[in-house]
């Protein structure tokens, strides 16, 4: 017997998510907050004690940052003649720790582009789980469960254990929960967000 792999379990554990039924979810500028887990469908709640355990820390820091509204999903407008339908979108998460500005002006969030397709996120964290010792990845590297696709943990990247962080698990959970708010932009104001405007 072959035991599977943790990214085999991990994407099992993902499409056990379902999303909240709300109304209000999903509509433009609205934040829906997370419900009690006692409220969520079973295999909702399995899989967040799942992903609990396997991410003890990071997945609390997660549903914070979900709760409090910080994680925004943009997709560019469809009256844009330029853009292609397939394009995936992009989410950008607001730290939930201010930081104060050197002249005493008003305190500012960082700000950080996430995209689960490509599974990257700009923050300090994902650079050093990507790059720590433990963390061996070839993505030349294919196996059974190294088929492309982004309904699998670790989107379209390739190799062995992932890099996490709260920011990039909280666009993937909140995504398949559906309790992200959208925002239709233009590219340019896309492009602008991408140099931390957003």
């Amino acid at each position: 017997m072959v035991l599977p792999t943790l990214r085999q379990v991990l994407t099992g554990v993902l499409n056990d998510v379902k999303p909240v039924q709300d109304k209000s979810a999903g509509v433009e500028g609205v934040s829906t907050p997370l419900v009690g887990i006692e409220s969520l469908p079973k295999s909702t709640q399995t899989a967040l004690l799942a992903l609990h355990q396997i991410f003890p820390q990071l997945l609390l820091a997660s549903l914070d940052l979900l709760d409090t509204g910080l994680v925004t999903q943009y997709i560019v407008s469809t009256q844009d003649a330029f853009t292609p339908h397939s394009s995936h979108a992009v989410y950008y998460v607001r730290s939930s720790q201010t930081r104060p500005t050197r002249y005493g002006g008003p305190s500012t969030r960082t700000v950080y582009e996430v995209r689960p397709a490509a599974w990257h996120c700009t923050c300090p964290s994902f650079a050093f789980s990507a790059f720590s010792a433990r963390n061996v990845c070839d993505p030349f590297a294919c196996g059974s469960d190294n088929s492309i696709g982004s309904e699998r943990w670790g989107g379209e990247m390739r190799g062995g254990q992932l890099a996490i962080c709260k920011h990039l698990l909280a666009v993937v959970i909140g995504d398949r929960l559906n309790v992200i708010p959208k925002r239709e932009v233009d590219q340019d104001t896309l492009a602008t967000y991408a140099f931390g405007a957003a």
